[in-house]
C-alpha cells in the first residue's frame, strides 16, 4: 500500500486541529479580546455562564461538551471554560469576567488557536442579550 505525501499532510492538519489543549495553553497562546459591560462582574459571570451552558453543554454520540464555571470572590473574577470530551479532552474557549470597579466588568475572551472566534457571540450576549445560539 502506497501512502502519498499529500495524504500525510492532510492527516497532519486534521490531527493538529484535534490536538488536546488545556485552558492554561489557550491563555499562553491566545491574546485575549476584551470589552467592558456596565454590570457587576458577578452578575455578568452568572448570565454568561447560564447562556453558555444553554448553548454549548450537550452530549452526542462519541462526545460531550462541558461548560465549567468558577467564581473566585477573593480575586473578584469569574472563569468559564468550554471543553469537549471525545476520547481526548480539549478546551475550546476560555472567558474571564473581571471586576473593573464602579459596578462594571471587563470580559476577556480567548479561543483555541485555529478555532473560529467566539468573541462576537460573547460580546453580543453580554452587551445586549443577543442569544449565542438558536437552541
Amino acid at each position: 500500500m502506497k501512502i502519498t505525501s499529500s495524504f500525510i499532510v492532510v492527516a497532519a492538519f486534521v490531527v493538529a486541529g484535534c490536538a488536546p489543549m488545556t485552558a492554561r495553553e489557550i491563555r499562553e497562546q491566545s491574546a485575549p479580546k476584551s470589552f467592558s459591560v456596565g454590570q457587576d462582574y458577578q452578575a455578568a459571570y452568572r448570565s454568561l455562564l447560564e447562556e453558555m451552558r444553554r448553548c454549548f453543554q450537550f452530549g452526542s454520540i462519541g462526545s460531550t461538551w462541558l461548560v465549567q464555571g468558577d467564581l473566585h470572590q477573593d480575586l473578584k473574577k469569574g472563569v468559564i471554560e468550554v471543553t469537549v470530551l471525545s476520547g481526548i479532552t480539549t478546551t475550546l474557549l476560555v472567558v474571564d469576567v473581571l471586576d473593573a470597579g464602579s459596578g462594571t466588568a471587563r470580559i476577556d475572551v480567548m479561543d483555541k488557536p485555529g478555532q473560529s472566534s467566539s468573541f462576537a457571540r460573547v460580546r453580543g450576549f453580554a452587551e445586549s442579550g443577543t442569544p449565542m445560539c438558536r437552541r
